[in-house]
């Protein structure tokens, strides 16, 4: 599902129809009722391949034009399935083939599960593909026309092995220094662990993350799936899914990573809350942010039947200076609350590249501020956010010596 910027609602997914399955996208206007200037009186059908097309995952270009993508069967196995639709509902004739893009990773079944937009307008598709007889982890990266990006990984596809058995990629992320961050479970059968890997933009494993590029957190007794990874505003990485509690069975989890990968000590339990929401299995699916930092959290709580379960969590993240690796830089914004234009004075101890960047409440960065190298001594910037919704953002400062997260409030 996905809001978008004048309220309208879009939820994808799939809808068999004389014995098909195809991927289906619906939009609602803000007071719930159907779209009928989208496709067919507000839904769209869309057959890529086959008989079996699953959408399982929707994103909003920048432009209006919508992404629905998930797996497409080809007859004989499962492939990776992109269709774009332009704001009224059709395909657009302009990306792949008509609108529609497949991708077959393997000779295998080839799962995606979710999609990620990077500034630049190029498309991450992830998901899980065999190797060797077992699935892992992978991506493929398209241009903005839909095309393979072949600068990325092999020929615009990556696979990755994670830990010894079956490793299943399920969330992508882009983070503001273009790298990916690509989240799962890694194991087989009941010893199943949340995994996360980093790659960088070129698609090669980035070695200062993890092991290797690769973190695995036995996050509960058994078998932990991961479904969501997000990434804050200040650079940590969240993760959520659910995990073997105590005797009750399955819990929400929500585990916290600092940005070399490392647990977030300052999180729950040693970077790690499980949350027991009713008598029996609870299973964590979802993760945002609200614009106050709190974590909102929703999936499912099962006593004798399904029930809709929503989460919300403390997070702290959204103040002060943290990990300093030499001498502080103090960062100064005013006025605060600011109409249009404000002022960010800093004093800097050695000369250091200094960037800023801008947030909005869903944690998304929406504009570069600064990004220069500077000498020692005092500066002051003006920041102009002229022409920028009134509410509430995030400036991100960052040196090469320490980081510090403001919550800035625009009136208009």
């Amino acid at each position: 599902m996905l809001i978008q910027p004048d309220g309208k609602i879009v939820v994808a997914g799939q809808s068999n129809l004389g014995g098909a399955t195809d991927f289906i996208a619906l939009r609602f206007l803000s007071d719930g009722s159907l779209d009928t200037g989208f496709g067919n009186n507000g839904i769209v059908r869309t057959a890529l391949a086959g008989s079996y097309n699953y959408g399982w995952y929707c994103a909003l270009q920048p432009d209006g034009k919508i992404l629905v993508t998930g797996p497409t069967h080809n007859g004989t196995n499962l492939d990776f399935g992109m269709v774009r639709l332009q704001p009224n509902g059709s395909l657009d004739q302009s990306f792949g083939n008509g609108g529609k893009v497949i991708t077959a990773l393997s000779n295998g079944d080839d799962y995606s599960w979710s999609c990620a937009l990077q500034p630049d307008g190029k498309i991450l598709l992830a998901g899980n593909s065999p190797l060797a007889g077992s699935p892992v982890f992978a991506l493929a990266r398209y241009h903005a026309n839909g095309s393979l990006d072949t600068g990325f990984g092999d020929q615009g596809k990556v696979r990755t092995p994670v830990g010894p058995a079956v490793s299943r990629g399920r969330s992508v992320a882009v983070q503001s220094d273009g790298k990916i961050l690509l989240g799962g479970s890694a194991g087989e059968g009941s010893a199943e662990d949340l995994a996360l890997v980093r790659y960088l933009a070129d698609g090669s494993l980035d070695p200062s993350f993890g092991n290797g590029g690769i973190v695995i957190s036995p996050a509960g007794a058994g078998e932990d799936k991961l479904w969501k990874v997000l990434v804050q505003p200040d650079g940590k990485i969240l993760a959520s899914g659910y995990a073997l509690g105590d005797q009750s069975g399955f819990d929400f989890a929500v585990l916290r990573y600092r940005p070399d990968g490392t647990p977030d000590t300052d999180f729950g339990d040693q970077g790690i809350a499980l949350i027991p929401v009713g008598p029996g299995n609870d299973f964590g699916i979802d993760i945002a942010l609200q614009s106050d930092g709190k974590i909102v959290m929703t999936g499912a709580a099962v006593d004798l039947s399904y029930d809709l379960a929503v989460v919300r969590l403390e997070n702290s993240f959204f103040s002060g200076t943290f990990e300093p690796a030499g001498e502080a830089s103090d960062f100064y914004f005013f006025p605060n609350p600011f109409h249009s234009t404000a002022n960010l004075s800093f004093q800097l101890m050695q000369a250091e590249r200094v960037r800023v960047l801008l947030y909005d409440p869903l944690g998304r960065k929406v504009r570069t501020l600064l990004e220069e190298t500077l000498p020692p001594g005092e500066f002051e910037r003006a920041i102009d956010l002229k022409g920028f919704p009134g509410g509430l953002y995030y400036l991100h400062l960052q040196t090469d010596s320490t980081e510090q997260v403001i919550r800035v409030l625009h009136l208009y």
